[in-house]
């Protein structure tokens, strides 16, 4: 909500996830006809208090009434592809970057090594990449990455430290491959959502986050996205992943909900 109180109408859905967000969502939907969907299992509040209760990799439900194969995104596929299909320019590799926690903590080598990675994709395949940092990045990680990467590598650096603001939504519009790191199940999601080859980068030591894990191993399994360390990125490891294992997902999340899958 970012400081102003939405107004709800009686045809809305607040679809809400993990603790306490179901009271703040109660408190939203008190007085309208509005409709409650919890993602996982609700402890703290009844289940009847909820019209869809939603399971995904990242957060089971055995009482689902709904399965999702990720978490939902705010966009669907059909709106990511009639964005993508008029985009004016050449298409480019983008990265997502968020930063520490639970269960991950980036040291400053693993972002030289993202940087590396940059630098040497671009100067053997010629792409440009889109680079994109988020709150958890940090001003410490943003400084080595703006000193490390190559500015012919980089066609846009959206810095969220300088006050640059894009969604990423916006950022995968004109994307041909994604690569994101292993800490957010939003951006995962997004861009395994809209089809792209989706490559997961993690530090090389972690621990084990619940969110996360479950997600980027069922999508592994799905050969939809591939999970890497850091010290491992090189252009022949995605190259092969790319050309041989992937499979893009039959439906995004709003379509499997459509169809009841």
């Amino acid at each position: 909500m970012r400081g102003h109180i939405p107004v709800v109408n009686d045809s809305d859905v607040i679809v809400l996830k993990t603790p306490p967000f179901e009271y703040v969502a109660l408190l939203l939907a008190a007085g309208s006809k509005a409709k409650l969907f919890y993602i996982g299992s609700p402890k703290r509040v009844k289940s009847e208090r909820f019209g869809e209760l939603i399971s995904t990799p990242s957060t089971p439900c055995a009482s689902a009434t709904v399965m999702l194969d990720m978490l939902p995104t705010e966009k669907s596929y059909a709106e990511y592809r009639e964005r993508s299909e008029v985009f004016q320019g050449s298409r480019y590799a983008l990265l997502l970057l968020g930063g520490d926690a639970k269960g991950y903590h980036y040291q400053s080598d693993d972002w030289v090594k993202i940087s590396n990675f940059v630098n040497n994709y671009s100067d053997i395949t010629g792409i440009k990449w889109v680079v994109s940092t988020s709150p958890r990045t940090g001003i410490d990680a943003e400084k080595i990455l703006k000193s490390q990467i190559d500015k012919n590598a980089c066609e846009c650096f959206v810095c969220w430290g300088d006050g640059d603001r894009k969604t990423v939504f916006d950022c995968l519009t004109g994307a041909c491959e994604v690569f994101v790191t292993h800490d957010s199940a939003s951006m995962i999601s997004e861009a395994i959502n809209v089809r792209l080859p989706t490559i997961v980068i993690r530090p090389d030591k972690t621990e084990y986050n619940s969110l996360t894990v479950p997600l980027v191993d069922h999508m592994v399994s799905k050969r939809a996205a591939m999970d890497i360390k850091c010290s491992d990125l090189s252009l022949e490891s995605v190259g092969e992943w790319k050309n041989k294992e992937f499979k893009p997902i039959n439906k995004c999340w709003v379509e499997a909900w459509e169809r009841g899958d």
